[in-house]
């Protein structure tokens, strides 16, 4: 038996645990580094959950702001909804193109938006709508295509619109 090797047992047994060998101050200022990152963890998950809140109120305002529009102006609404074409001619012609230029602003909006990804299922319902609207109304398609450049995300829900036209 070997006694120098027995020795070096017993003090590795013995050995205090590294934190406990820092001095109060250090010990403090590890405890506290630790709490201020769980709470910059914390912050930052409520500020994602406050964004992402924010914004699905935002498309929902948005989506009442056109409603309010065939509220206030029910003579197009057969232009964004029954399918009816407006001529260039028509005294209502400019408000319809403004309202249609309105709603791809929205459209725009709801799935152009690059800080809030939505979850698959209102996304598919958002996109679902617009495909709607598109194929109820020659003036929203007309206003779409006289302004390609300015939607570049809506070229998509365009496109599936236009596959399932056919």
């Amino acid at each position: 038996m070997n006694i120098k090797g027995d020795n070096k047992m017993i003090k590795s047994v013995n050995k205090e645990p590294e934190f406990w060998r820092l001095s109060l101050y250090e010990r403090l200022y590890l405890v506290l580094t630790l709490a201020g990152f769980v709470a910059i963890v914390l912050t930052v998950r409520e500020s994602q959950f406050t964004i992402h809140a924010s914004y699905a109120n935002q498309m929902t305002n948005w989506s009442i702001e056109i409603d309010k529009t065939f509220i206030e102006h029910p003579e197009l609404r057969p232009y964004f909804y029954e399918g009816d074409t407006i001529m260039n001619d028509n005294p209502n012609y400019a408000k319809a193109s403004a309202v249609a230029e309105e709603m791809l602003d929205v459209f725009d909006g709801i799935i152009g938006n690059r800080y809030y990804k939505l979850d698959p299922t209102d996304e598919k319902i958002w996109r679902n709508w617009m495909i709607s609207c598109f194929s109820k109304s020659p003036i929203l398609c007309q206003k779409y295509c006289e302004t390609l450049g300015w939607y570049p995300k809506v070229s998509e829900v365009y496109e599936l619109f236009t596959r399932t036209k056919h």
